[in-house]
């Protein structure tokens, strides 16, 4: 189940992240800029709140952590995490996504490359694409009038967040 959120790391930056797997023992996150294992953050995931823990992989696009909870935060933390699983991993957005067959918007990389991309899928707050673009979680984008942060990658795509 996927679950947006932010990491601090000790240096205090602050990043977006996004749950690949999670129990009250360990966490693997999707991050545009992992933290180095050894290193202690703080995450703050939605429907979970504030979670510590030590990194103990980097990965090229993610990190994993031991969760540091004990005792009642254990507990709490557990409970969290059986309602979201009983609840199933039902659509949690905030803003209804338009499924849009057939448009293509044209999309720019920081870096200057350019793109005719097709849209999967648009909401309020972001838009899913069909693109050939070497895209990475974390990259800045111009989605035609939008500027949007690459949060998720798919299978021949991607998906963006507006800012």
């Amino acid at each position: 189940m996927e679950l947006p959120g932010r990491y601090l790391t000790p240096e205090g930056e602050e990043y977006d992240c996004v749950t690949v797997d999670f129990s009250t023992a360990g966490m693997h996150f999707r991050a545009p800029a992992p933290p180095r294992p050894g290193d202690s953050v703080v995450v703050y995931v939605r429907d979970l709140g504030r979670v510590q823990g030590r990194v103990v992989r980097r990965m090229r696009d993610g990190f994993i952590i031991e969760v540091a909870a004990k005792g009642l935060k254990a507990e709490r933390l557990a409970q969290k995490i059986a309602r979201l699983r009983a609840e199933g991993a039902q659509d949690r957005r905030l803003f209804p996504r338009l499924v849009v067959e057939g448009a293509t918007i044209p999309v720019r990389c920081a870096d200057g490359r350019g793109h005719i991309a097709a849209i999967v899928d648009v909401s309020e707050t972001g838009i899913a694409l069909r693109t050939d673009l070497n895209l990475k979680v974390g990259d800045r984008v111009e989605i035609g009038e939008q500027t949007g942060v690459v949060v998720r990658l798919f299978d021949g795509g991607a998906a963006a967040k507006f800012i």
